[in-house]
């Protein structure tokens, strides 16, 4: 067990920061009004991507045959987007929103995929 902690120490790391950024209370009266459109979403977006990012790019460690197991760091990612979601409904200031789930799975998604493209694929072109 501590051995994959210790493999995967910047996705627990990442995933802990997620759920303390997503759990805590802000601030909604400041000087600074930022009118983008759907900011929320592309912050969700980029959180997950990064933490789909790093989850497999730790997971090559473990194994050559990362290609079965992409579907479950996507699923994981995506649990985890539920909890947190789940989480933030019970809270009185922070809210529950499916909108958000959608955006962490599109984002783990594009970083599973952007790691797979970019390393593991240039890393069979090597080999062959």
């Amino acid at each position: 067990m501590k051995n994959y902690i210790l493999l995967f120490k910047f996705s627990l790391i990442w995933a802990l920061l997620i759920l303390i950024a997503c759990t805590c209370r802000v601030q909604t009266d400041s000087d600074i009004d930022l009118d983008i459109p759907f900011l929320d979403k592309i912050v969700h977006f980029g959180m997950y991507l990064i933490l789909g990012a790093l989850a497999t790019f730790e997971f090559r460690r473990i194994t050559t045959y990362y290609y079965k197991y992409i579907v479950k760091i996507l699923i994981i990612c995506v649990l985890y987007g539920i909890f947190i979601e789940v989480v933030q409904y019970f809270l009185p200031w922070r809210g529950f929103e499916f909108a958000d789930m959608i955006a962490d799975g599109l984002g783990a998604a594009a970083g599973i995929y952007g790691i797979k493209c970019l390393i593991f694929d240039k890393i069979v072109e090597k080999k062959n």
